[in-house]
C-alpha cells in the first residue's frame, strides 16, 4: 500500500504521495519497472491521490493474462474536457469496479471552499471510509491520510504526524504544511523495507514496508488556481533508477544511507522553485526549503561543512540566497565529524560531497 496525505485550509490545499518505481511483489522478485504515479491533477480545481490495488489480471484462453491498469484509465479518462464534475465521474468509476480494492483521496474546490474526502470500491458495502482512512484537524486545516499498516498499527502515521508538528512548533500556514506533509512523507519512506511497529494488541512487530520511492506533491493555491503547482522530480528517463541515474532503488547503499533520500527530495524543492508555475508559492517554497536544510541538519545525516558547500552550490546554481549554516568550533580533542564517518566504511568511497552535488 502507498500513502496518501491530503489537506485543506481556507486558501490551499494539498495533495501528496510516494512515487514508486516498479510494480508488483517485491517480496518474491516479481515485479516490474514501472514509474506509477499516485497524486493525479485532472482539472485545475481537483486533485487526487490513489491508493490500494488498481491493477488486476484477466486470464486468456491459451494459459496466459493479460493486465489491466484501471488507474491509468481513470487518469486518462477524467481528465477529459468533456467531464465536467470531476467528483461525481470518480465516484461512478470506482463504484463500477469489481476486480479492484483501490481507494481515492480528493481535494476540490468549489465556490472557493476547498472540500476534502476519499472514494472506495468497499464504499458500495458500507456508509463508513474504508478502514485505512484517518482524519486530523489542526484549527482551520484538515488533513485525511491513509494509514499504510493499518492492519497492524493504525496510528503508524499520526504518530508522526504529531511528533514532526510538535517537535518543529509548525503553523497551519502554507510553508508548514508542505513541511509537515514532506516530512511524514520522507519519514516513512527511510523506515526502509521492514518497518518496526506496535501493533493494536500492545506487542511489538515487524511489517514489510511498500512506501518507496519518491514524493510528488500538487497544491491548489486558492487565489491562483490555474497554475499548477506541481512539486516534483521526473525519473521517467530511467525506470531502473532512483535518483537522477545515481544509484538502484532496491540497493543497499539507499536502505542504509538517509541522506541519499533526504539530499534527492531538498533537490526537487529546490529544482521545482525556479519553474515558472511555482511564481503563486514562491515565498512559501523558500521557507520550506530553509526548514528542510536545518532539519537535515539536526538528524546528522550531513556535515555542516558539506552541507555548506551544498548550499553555495545551490545559490549560484539557481540564484538563490540561502544562509550558510554555522559550523561549530572544535577544540584538539574532538575529532571532525564528516559525512564519512556516519556511514559503513564500505561505501566511504561512494557517497561524497560530489556524489550528493550531481542530485541538484
Amino acid at each position: 500500500m502507498t500513502l496518501i496525505i491530503g489537506c485543506i485550509a481556507p486558501d490551499f490545499g494539498i495533495i501528496a504521495g510516494d512515487t514508486q518505481l516498479s510494480i508488483g511483489d517485491l517480496n518474491r522478485g516479481n515485479f516490474k519497472r514501472r514509474t506509477q504515479l499516485k497524486v493525479f491533477r485532472p482539472s485545475k480545481d481537483f486533485l487526487l491521490g490513489i491508493l490500494g490495488r488498481w491493477s488486476f489480471y484477466h486470464p486468456k484462453e491459451d494459459g496466459s493474462a493479460d493486465r489491466y491498469d484501471e488507474d491509468e484509465l481513470l487518469f486518462r479518462k477524467i481528465s477529459s474536457f468533456n467531464v465536467k464534475d470531476k467528483l461525481e465521474y470518480l465516484q461512478k468509476f470506482i463504484s463500477a469496479r469489481d476486480k479492484i480494492d483501490a481507494t481515492a483521496i480528493y481535494v476540490k474546490v468549489d465556490k472557493k471552499n476547498f472540500e476534502i474526502g476519499s472514494v472506495s470500491t468497499s464504499d458500495k458495502n458500507s456508509k463508513d471510509e474504508h478502514p485505512c482512512i484517518s482524519n486530523l484537524s489542526f484549527d482551520d486545516v484538515q488533513f485525511k491520510f491513509n494509514e499504510c499498516f493499518y492492519k497492524a498499527q493504525s496510528n503508524f502515521v499520526e504518530t508522526i504526524i504529531y511528533q514532526i508538528k510538535n517537535d518543529y512548533k509548525l503553523t497551519n500556514s502554507l510553508e508548514d504544511s508542505l513541511f509537515l506533509i514532506n516530512n511524514v512523507m520522507l519519514e516513512v519512506i527511510c523506515q526502509g523495507r521492514n518497518v518496526d511497529v506496535k501493533h493494536d494488541n500492545g506487542e511489538d512487530g515487524t511489517v514489510t514496508n511498500s512506501v518507496g520511492g519518491y514524493i510528488t506533491i500538487q497544491v491548489l493555491n486558492l487565489n491562483q488556481l490555474a497554475t499548477p503547482n506541481n512539486l516534483s522530480l521526473t525519473y521517467s528517463s530511467d525506470y531502473n533508477c532512483l535518483l537522477d541515474k545515481l544509484t538502484n532503488p532496491f540497493s543497499k547503499l539507499v536502505d542504509i544511507s538517509l541522506s541519499i533520500r533526504y539530499i534527492d527530495n531538498l533537490a526537487m524543492l529546490v529544482k521545482s522553485i525556479n519553474s515558472p508555475f511555482q511564481k503563486n508559492i514562491y515565498d512559501s517554497l523558500i521557507i520550506v526549503i530553509k526548514k528542510q536544510i536545518h532539519l537535515i541538519i539536526e538528524k546528522d545525516l550531513i556535515d555542516r561543512n558539506d552541507m555548506n558547500e551544498i548550499i553555495k552550490f545551490i545559490n549560484a546554481k539557481y540564484d538563490l540566497k540561502f544562509d550558510l549554516i554555522e559550523v561549530e568550533q572544535q577544540n584538539e580533542n574532538q575529532s571532525e565529524v564528516t559525512l564519512e564517518v556516519l556511514l559503513p566504511d564500505e561505501n566511504n568511497d561512494l557517497i561524497d560531497l560530489k556524489y550528493l552535488l550531481k542530485f541538484f
